[in-house]
């Protein structure tokens, strides 16, 4: 039952702790739905897992992460709620840092079964999770996406799945994208020079 939820967990984890942008001094995994009846202890360390992936000067595996996280004196938080608004099973990770809090939710979907982004940074996301990962964070208005598009177009990086959720109308918007390469650094700077300050982007592959 847990199995498929393990990798999830782990790429939550990368994701989260990426968005956070600092060192974490707590970590909290929380399991909704009917998984959340089983010792979800396993997915609380693929989490941690995630969270450490090449942010440590060690081998990191689903075994060491929690030694890791109480030698760093790391806070981690475990929840189960049988309740799940979206999907049948959830799994979310909110990785709690200095000044900085970035929440990230997902599930399964299908046979494979296929890993997806269901929230992230207090918007609703439905977005199959892949290797590139890139958030942007902008006021709505009109153009936005349009504009972001060409841009990495222009940089020869195409964009695989985007899902765009905004907290109202001319509120705040998050876009999230999959791309197929590594953005150039010529891209980023584009980005930042165009006035969009908010974007991570997230290496995942």
């Amino acid at each position: 039952v847990l199995g498929p939820f393990i990798p999830l967990a782990s790429l939550l984890g990368r994701i989260a702790v990426a968005l956070a942008g600092a060192r974490p001094h707590r970590v909290v995994v929380a399991a909704h739905g009917p998984l959340s009846e089983y010792d979800t202890r396993l997915l609380t360390a693929a989490a941690l897992n995630g969270a450490f992936q090449e942010r440590v000067d060690q081998v990191v595996n689903v075994v060491n992460a929690p030694l890791i996280a109480a030698e760093r004196g790391i806070e981690v938080v475990e929840e189960r709620n049988r309740a799940s608004r979206d999907y049948t099973n959830t799994i979310e990770v909110t990785i709690v840092s200095e000044g900085e809090e970035a929440t990230v939710s997902g599930t399964t979907i299908g046979p494979e079964p296929r890993l997806f982004l269901g929230g992230a940074l207090g918007f609703g996301i439905d977005l199959e999770i892949g290797p590139h990962m890139v958030f942007v964070r902008y006021a709505d208005q009109p153009g936005v996406i349009g504009r972001v598009g060409s841009m990495f177009g222009d940089a020869g990086v195409n964009i695989a799945n985007m899902a765009v959720s905004r907290t109202k109308e001319g509120g705040e918007a998050l876009m999230v994208f999959s791309i197929d390469t590594t953005p150039t650094e010529e891209l980023v700077d584009a980005l930042h020079d165009v006035g969009f300050d908010d974007v991570r982007f997230v290496e995942l592959g």
